[in-house]
C-alpha cells in the first residue's frame, strides 16, 4: 500500500513492505493454488526503478516471496512486471530464472518489440503482456490491439489494468483482442450487490464482460470467476 506520508529522496510516495509476520490462514488453498499476480522489486542498484514511477517500494525478495506463498499454502505464482520499472522486464526475468520454471511471468514490452525479444521472454517463462492504464510508464490503451497481434503468436494474454468503472465502452473492442485478461480496480462498495443497476458504483456490471459473474461486498472486496 502507497504511504502519502512518506516520500522517497525524489519526492515520490513510498510503499510499504510485505507483512513481517505472516499469518497462516483459516481457509485452506486447494492443491497446486496459484498467486496469479506478484512483484518482486530491487535492490535498486542493480535494478533500477523508472524516473515516471508512481510510488517507490522496498526490496522485497524472491526468497521474502517464498515465505508468504508456504504460510498462504499457495504452489505456484505469476509475476508481473510493475510499473516501477517502465518495461525493463530484467527484475521479474531473473527471479524466475531464481524458480528454474516453477513460475510464470507477464511482461511490459513496446509494440514494436522484436521476435527475438518476445522468444527470449518467452523462454524465461513469460505468458502475457500488461496494459496499465494507471502508470505513466508503459503500454497506452491506443496501443492494445497493436500489442495483442503482435504477441498472438506466442499465445500470450494481454492483461489490462483500469478502473473497473471503464472498462464497460471498451467491450466493442474486446473481439480484437482475443488474448485478453483485463483486470479492474473496483471502487469501494456502499452496499452489497451483485450484478445490479443499483449498485452505487456500477462496478460489477462494468466488470461482468470481463470476468463473468462477480460479486462485490462493503470495503472494496470482490470474488470473479474467469472464464
Amino acid at each position: 500500500m502507497t504511504n502519502t506520508n512518506r516520500l522517497d529522496p525524489d519526492g515520490i510516495p513510498c510503499c510499504d513492505g510485505p507483512h513481517p509476520s505472516p499469518r497462516k490462514p483459516a481457509l485452506k488453498a486447494p492443491p497446486g493454488a496459484v498467486d496469479c499476480h506478484a512483484h518482486i522489486f530491487g535492490p535498486v542498484a542493480r535494478y533500477p526503478f523508472s524516473p515516471k514511477r508512481l510510488f517507490t517500494p522496498p526490496d522485497t525478495t524472491v526468497e521474502q516471496y517464498r515465505g508468504v506463498l508456504a504460510t498462504l499454502g499457495i504452489a505456484r505464482a505469476v509475476l508481473v512486471t510493475p510499473s516501477v520499472y517502465g518495461m525493463d522486464n530484467e527484475r521479474q526475468l531473473d527471479a524466475l530464472a531464481a524458480t528454474r520454471g516453477e513460475w510464470r511471468g507477464v511482461a511490459v514490452v513496446p509494440t514494436d518489440v522484436s521476435d527475438a525479444e518476445l522468444d527470449r521472454l518467452h523462454r524465461a517463462g513469460f505468458r502475457g503482456v500488461r496494459v496499465n492504464l494507471f502508470a505513466k510508464s508503459g503500454l497506452l490503451l491506443e496501443d492494445l490491439e497493436a500489442i495483442a497481434a503482435r504477441v498472438s503468436a506466442f499465445r500470450w494474454h494481454v492483461q489490462l489494468h483500469a478502473d473497473a468503472r471503464e472498462l464497460e465502452p471498451l467491450a466493442p473492442r474486446r473481439p480484437s483482442v482475443s488474448s485478453g485478461g483485463p483486470t479492474g480496480r473496483i471502487p469501494r462498495c456502499r452496499a452489497a450487490c451483485r450484478r445490479t443497476s443499483s449498485c452505487p458504483t456500477t462496478a460489477t456490471c462494468s466488470t461482468s464482460w470481463l470476468t463473468g459473474p462477480t460479486t462485490t461486498r462493503c470495503g472494496g472486496r470482490s470474488w470473479s470467476r474467469i472464464r
